[in-house]
C-alpha cells in the first residue's frame, strides 16, 4: 500500500517536473512511463486512498462517540497541520516570497482554499494564497474538509449514498456540459469539491463491499494491473472518459485486499511515510534547483550531464529520473528530520493546552458551585 502511494506522490511530481523542468529545455517525458497516472489524476486517486484509509480507521479505531470522534480530528491535525506549517515557513524564506495577510491566513489555517482556487478569480484559477512553489496545497483543503465529515458521513449509509450519488451527478454534468477546451472544465471537475467528493466516497464504499466479500491478494493485484492498462489507455492527465472512471473503480477495489496483505511490512509502512513529505517538497525542490541564485548549480550540472545522451526523449527520461531520485531523497530527509519531530512538539503542546483548557474548566465550575452557595 506504501509503495502506491509514494507512486502517486511521483505521479503529480512527474507533472510538476514536466512543466518546469523538461518543457523548458525542449525535452521529452511521456506519461505513458507511469501509466499516465501523472497531472491531475495522481490527486484524485489519492481521494480514492484517502477515502478507503480513513473509513477504516473509523471503523477500527476510534468508536462514534464524541470521544472518538474529537481523537480522530486530533490525529488528523498532527498528519496534515505540523509538516505543512513548516514547509510553509521554509519557502518564504528560501524564496523571499511574501502574502497579504488574507492569504496568509488561509494559507496558514488552509480550509477554503480549494474553494479560492475555483472563484477567487473565476473563471480564472487562482493560487495567489500560497507561494507559488507549493500552490498543490488547495487540495490539503479538499482533504480537510472530508476529514471534517467523515465521522458523521461514513457512519451512515444513507448519507453516504445520497452524497455520492449528488457528487456523481455533479460531475457527470460537468463532463457532459462543460468541453474540455474550456478553462471552466478543470474548475469544475477538479477543483470543484461536490465533483470530487465521489472519488473519496468511492473509496469508503470499496472497504465496505470488501469487507463483505473478501478479494484475495491475487485477485486485488489483478485489479491493479487493470486498473494501470485502462489509466494508460487514456491519454488524459485527468479523470475524463469511461477507461479512466473505469481505471478508478478497479483502483478502489483492489486497495483493500493490498492493504490486507501489506499493513504489517515495515518497508511500506516507510514508503507510505514519505508521500506527504514528497508531495509537499518535491515543487519546492524543484525551485531550489533549477530557478534560484546560488542554489542552482545542481541543476545546472544535471542538465549539462544529460546533454550526452542525444537525444530529447533520452535526456528527458534521464533528467526525470535523477529530479525524482533526488525530491525522494529530500522527502526522506524532511520525513525524519522536520516530520517526526514537529508532529511530536505540535502534540505535546495540544496535550498541554488540553489538560490546561480542562483545569481552567474545572475551576470555572467550582467558582459557579461555590458562588451558588453563597448566594443561597
Amino acid at each position: 500500500m506504501g509503495l502506491i502511494r509514494l507512486f502517486l506522490a511521483c505521479g503529480v511530481a512527474f507533472g510538476h517536473i514536466t512543466a518546469m523542468v523538461t518543457n523548458h529545455l525542449g525535452l521529452i517525458t511521456d506519461p505513458a512511463w507511469v501509466l499516465n497516472v501523472a497531472g491531475c489524476r495522481p490527486v484524485l486517486l489519492f481521494y480514492v486512498v484517502s477515502g478507503f484509509l480513513i473509513s477504516f480507521v473509523l471503523d477500527k479505531k476510534y468508536d462514534a462517540g464524541a470521544n472518538g470522534t474529537l481523537r480522530f480530528y486530533r490525529s488528523r491535525f498532527l498528519r496534515i497541520y505540523p509538516l505543512w506549517w513548516v514547509v510553509l515557513a521554509l519557502s518564504m524564506v528560501l524564496t523571499g516570497q511574501r502574502l497579504t495577510p488574507g492569504n496568509f491566513a488561509v494559507a496558514t489555517t488552509l480550509f477554503g482554499s480549494d474553494w479560492m482556487v475555483s472563484f477567487a478569480k473565476y473563471p480564472e484559477g487562482y493560487t495567489g494564497m500560497f507561494p507559488s512553489e507549493l500552490g498543490i496545497a488547495w487540495t490539503l483543503a479538499a482533504e480537510l474538509t472530508f476529514y471534517a465529515i467523515a465521522p458523521f458521513v461514513l457512519r451512515s449509509t444513507m448519507l453516504a449514498l445520497t452524497l455520492f450519488g449528488i457528487s456523481a451527478m455533479v460531475r457527470v454534468t460537468v463532463l457532459y456540459l462543460v468541453p474540455q477546451i474550456s478553462p471552466m472544465h478543470l474548475l469544475w471537475s477538479y477543483f470543484f469539491f461536490p465533483a470530487t467528493l465521489a472519488f473519496f466516497l468511492l473509496g469508503h464504499f470499496a472497504r465496505q463491499v470488501c469487507e463483505r466479500f473478501p478479494i484475495g491478494t491475487v485477485a486485488s493485484i489483478a485489479l491493479l494491473v487493470v486498473a494501470g492498462v485502462l489509466s494508460w489507455s487514456e491519454l488524459s492527465m485527468s479523470v475524463e472518459g469511461l477507461p479512466s472512471h473505469a481505471a478508478v473503480v478497479c483502483f478502489a477495489l483492489a486497495l483493500p485486499g493490498i492493504f490486507q496483505a501489506t499493513k504489517e511490512h515495515r518497508i511500506q509502512g516507510f514508503l507510505g511515510d514519505l508521500t506527504y513529505p514528497l508531495y509537499l517538497t518535491h515543487t519546492l525542490t524543484i525551485t531550489l534547483l533549477f530557478s534560484l541564485p546560488h542554489t542552482d548549480k545542481l541543476g545546472a550540472w544535471l542538465v549539462r550531464s544529460a546533454k550526452p545522451l542525444g537525444s530529447p526523449l533520452m535526456q528527458g527520461g534521464y533528467l526525470l529520473g535523477a529530479v525524482l531520485a533526488i525530491a525522494i531523497a529530500v522527502a526522506t530527509i524532511v520525513h525524519i528530520v522536520i516530520e517526526i519531530p514537529a508532529r511530536s512538539v505540535v502534540a505535546r503542546l495540544l496535550s498541554v493546552s488540553i489538560a490546561y483548557g480542562n483545569i481552567l474548566m474545572r475551576h470555572l465550575r467550582l467558582s459557579g458551585t461555590k458562588s451558588a452557595i453563597v448566594q443561597r
